[in-house]
């Protein structure tokens, strides 16, 4: 039995599409999809060997940013509308304080964060405060009515 060159480049396809399932973000996907070209291409032109690794490189480099930037859009996106205060653009979010165990601390997405103002001195437990920043962990707020930062 000879296998012929267009079958290698099938099972690199389904060996790349299967990697996929282990959480690359799409990126062994699009390599799958180039592997799919070149088989396509091995098919119907028969092209050298060399030929056929050039197609995949490129190819691989023309579908790999898009697949990415799919992925993100659709997925990462979707995630949450909230990042560190002060990075990428995030706006300050208002937030209510809440009395834990060890301290005042504020919940974000999900997460318990330590609480101050910007002078050092914590908020009382029940109160909205406007996150500003972050410094490490701990949220770095203002008063709700506060909306310059005049608390800094």
């Amino acid at each position: 039995m000879i296998i012929q060159v267009w079958q290698l480049w099938l099972v690199l396809a389904i060996a790349l599409a299967a990697l996929e399932l282990m959480g690359f973000q799409f990126i062994m996907l699009a390599l799958a999809v180039s592997a799919l070209v070149v088989m396509v291409v091995t098919l119907l032109m028969a092209p050298s060997f060399t030929s056929q690794l050039l197609l995949f490189a490129v190819t691989a480099l023309v579908l790999t940013p898009g697949f990415i930037y799919w992925f993100r859009k659709h997925f990462q996106g979707s995630r949450s509308g909230f990042g560190l205060v002060g990075e990428s653009g995030h706006k300050p979010r208002l937030v209510m304080v809440h009395a834990r165990q060890t301290g005042v601390s504020v919940q974000v997405d999900g997460d318990w964060f330590p609480v101050r103002y910007g002078d050092g001195t914590a908020p009382v437990a029940g109160e909205t405060v406007r996150i500003l920043r972050f410094e490490g962990i701990t949220a770095i707020v203002t008063t709700a009515m506060a909306t310059t930062g005049e608390q800094e």
